[in-house]
């Protein structure tokens, strides 16, 4: 059974979902995630977001609007990313202007991945994410980490990523 609400006041928006027991399939495999939560509360300042499966655990905190939210990611021109005449090819700098915001998720390895990708092509140890922006002075930093990752043969140890913007370039360590 689906389990949903939501309320809207003035000053605040919630919502909820929880779907237990959802079953996916493809031509070759079925899998089904005993777990699927999702919430979100919302005022003109706040956005408070948690995400829970089987496969992924996301918590999104922020101090600006859905409308500066909107805008960011309209200016983001995810288009351009196939345009490969494209220098900027993300407009990333847009997220560095919001007030604080922070997400960290954790994608752990799961059946579901098997739906895309046999076991025998991809396998990971949890994948941890994180993305903040400590405030609108301050320059968005994300980082991706994994203790390891197992693709087509290829095992990688202790695999980190930091994205940073530093005058007004994306820069990674």
């Amino acid at each position: 059974s689906i389990d949903a609400s939501f309320g809207y006041a003035p000053d605040k928006i919630t919502a909820s979902l929880n779907i237990p027991d959802i079953t996916l399939r493809n031509s070759n495999d079925t899998v089904t995630l005993n777990k699927t939560e999702f919430g979100l509360t919302s005022t003109d300042s706040i956005i408070e977001s948690r995400f829970i499966s089987d496969f992924l655990t996301a918590d999104f905190k922020s101090l600006a609007s859905f409308a500066d939210f909107k805008n960011a990611i309209d200016s983001t021109k995810m288009e351009t990313i196939f345009n490969l005449d494209s220098t900027n090819f993300i407009n990333l700098d847009a997220y560095s202007n919001l007030k604080f915001f922070n997400l960290d998720a954790t994608l752990r390895d799961n059946q579901v991945f098997n739906l895309f990708f046999p076991d025998t092509v991809l396998n990971f140890s949890d994948i941890k994410i994180s993305a903040t922006n400590a405030d609108i002075n301050t320059q968005l930093e994300a980082a991706v980490s994994t203790p390891w990752i197992d693709y087509n043969k290829i095992k990688i140890f202790n695999t980190g990523l930091l994205a940073r913007f530093e005058n007004d370039r994306l820069k990674f360590q």
